[in-house]
């Protein structure tokens, strides 16, 4: 199956080149082509070990499952790895793609599986849109691998009606100081504690400028700063992430970012400069959809709905560049149980998750169904 994708004559499905990271198959019986999308967060890379430092990123196409003394995996792999399973995505999307083509007979319009990459910086699926992906398509469904949750290996996790994922970009701020001796802090400016003020600065954007009741959410996940234990330091690079449900509350945090770091700069006698890497748009569930694959798992798939039929009790706060998707056209975003608590009971990007592949069948199962579903449930 994994053949016959990347031989499949892309050109004819799309306006524009979908680069090396992503690949799309369509499968069809008839002239009424594309009408109906199956998304996987593929995130293919690659794999040489050199070429990693240009792409750290994108590295789910050789995910290593750490033990809990990580003193196994190669320390270069170990430090590329995202361990999100979106080597589990493909796996199951390529197992879907070998069944509808063999049955595609059964086709009365048609399937487009997408292999999306860069999904990790929110920048994947708005190219693959940019390309043509979901040029005639009336619908579109993805699914996520989740371990470490309270349901059996295999269960279909349905999501809540409406928003599920929030807003979210990813951010640089840049501090600039001047360096100098660190016996004469008084002739530099000191970046890194610029920096390590507009932390805490930014704190605030949160517990004092939102709204208790929008879910917002900041992370300054990464901070560069210094070479020298006896130097002030001249230059802080921190990244990080921003996320809330609210659109216009989302406008307000993005301007009032960049603000802070500025001013914040100005105060220490420094100078920031923020960027905005990439962003994603919240992701809206199809009410329709959601009913339609609820109905249709306690149908013909009872066995990966749990006795309880499985669901998300709120939105997640992580984010998910499907959103794209789900702003252009009807959509459904759900999730599979890859281990509960007892398997392992640690979550996604954690260095230690274990992801139980027992659960490759069942997601295969799930993205055929809908398929054929949604051409008629044909025989």
């Amino acid at each position: 199956a994994y053949e016959g994708a990347m031989k499949t004559d892309v050109n004819k499905a799309f306006s524009g080149d979908l680069t090396a990271t992503a690949v799309a198959y369509a499968i069809h019986d008839g002239e009424n082509l594309y009408v109906y999308a199956e998304i996987a967060d593929a995130d293919m890379v690659d794999c040489d070990p050199a070429k990693q430092e240009s792409a750290p990123w994108e590295t789910d196409s050789f995910e290593i499952i750490l033990d809990g003394s990580n003193t196994t995996a190669d320390t270069l792999y170990q430090a590329r790895v995202d361990l999100c399973g979106h080597d589990m995505h493909t796996a199951m999307l390529l197992g879907a793609a070998k069944i509808i083509e063999k049955n595609k007979h059964r086709l009365t319009r048609g399937v487009r599986l997408a292999f999306q990459g860069a999904e990790e910086t929110l920048s994947g699926a708005k190219r693959m849109l940019e390309c043509g992906a979901a040029d005639g398509i009336c619908a579109a469904y993805g699914m996520h691998v989740l371990p470490a949750v309270p349901f059996k290996t295999g269960t279909v996790i349905l999501p809540p009606d409406g928003a599920c994922a929030p807003y979210a970009e990813f951010f640089r701020i840049t501090v600039t100081g001047r360096e100098s001796h660190g016996a004469a802090p008084h002739a530099g400016r000191d970046a890194l504690l610029c920096a390590s003020r507009t932390v805490c600065a930014l704190e605030s954007l949160i517990s004092r400028e939102s709204d208790p009741q929008i879910a917002s959410c900041l992370t300054v996940g990464s901070l560069h700063a210094g070479n020298a234990a006896n130097a002030i330091c001249g230059t802080a690079v921190m990244e990080g992430t921003l996320r809330t449900f609210d659109r216009e509350h989302a406008k307000y945090l993005s301007v009032r970012l960049a603000e802070c770091a500025k001013y914040t700069a100005l105060a220490s006698g420094c100078v920031a400069v923020t960027e905005i890497l990439s962003s994603s748009p919240a992701l809206i569930n199809s009410s329709d959809l959601l009913t339609r694959a609820t109905e249709l798992f306690r149908r013909e798939l009872p066995y990966v709905l749990s006795s309880h039929e499985a669901k998300m009790q709120k939105s997640i706060g992580g984010s998910e560049d499907f959103a794209y998707f789900s702003q252009k056209i009807p959509s459904l975003f759900f999730s599979l149980s890859a281990g509960d608590t007892n398997f392992s009971p640690y979550p996604l990007h954690h260095p230690a998750v274990r992801f139980d592949e027992g659960c490759l069948p069942y997601g295969c199962a799930a993205l055929c169904a809908l398929a054929f579903d949604e051409n008629g449930g044909k025989d």
